[in-house]
């Protein structure tokens, strides 16, 4: 081997190998930038973010492995959605009313269900304030429902439809209840 190929092969793996330390410092660089940015979305403690960045920068590729291991498991804009989501569906819950004759979500203040026209609220008797039917007292004046009779319906006009005469019912039973 010639003096010059040998010159000339050093010269080679000599920027092989600057070349491949700068790929290598450039990983190790980039690690360190993911790794801060990666505790700065997942944590708001202040040690934790310099603990991470020095475990990443004094034990390189090791140090990040161990990083991953041990990081918080979901990012603080991931625990505040599953907060607001938690929260709308507490308060959906508490605010959900079912209609008692069909089952559907129906809302607090309506006197009958819109899908299967169900009375949703009584008038109280002695305040006339709105009752739900399952109450047994009136949450205003305290008053004890007893059982109500059984309302009676006026028979019907000859060639009236049965229909007619429970829209009828309806709208005079929906005169006694307050807000409507």
């Amino acid at each position: 081997m010639s003096p010059e190929f040998i010159n000339t092969l050093g010269v080679w793996l000599e920027v092989a190998v600057t070349v491949m330390g700068a790929m290598v410092f450039a990983l190790w660089a980039g690690t360190v930038v993911w790794t801060i940015n990666d505790i700065r979305a997942r944590s708001w403690d202040v040690l934790a973010m310099i603990l991470a960045a020095v475990l990443v920068i004094l034990v390189p590729f090791a140090g990040l492995v161990v990083y991953i291991l041990v990081r918080p498991r979901e990012t603080l804009a991931d625990t505040y959605n599953r907060a607001l989501e938690e929260e709308a569906l507490l308060r959906e819950a508490n605010v959900s009313f079912f209609c008692t004759g069909c089952s559907r979500p129906v809302r607090d203040t309506w006197v009958f269900c819109p899908h299967c026209q169900v009375q949703l609220l009584q008038a109280c008797p002695a305040c006339g304030h709105a009752v739900r039917p399952e109450w047994t007292v009136c949450a205003q004046c305290g008053t004890a429902r007893g059982v109500q009779p059984a309302q009676q319906y006026p028979q019907a006009e000859a060639g009236a439809e049965p229909w007619d005469q429970a829209s009828d019912a309806r709208s005079a039973s929906a005169e006694q209840v307050p807000g409507r």
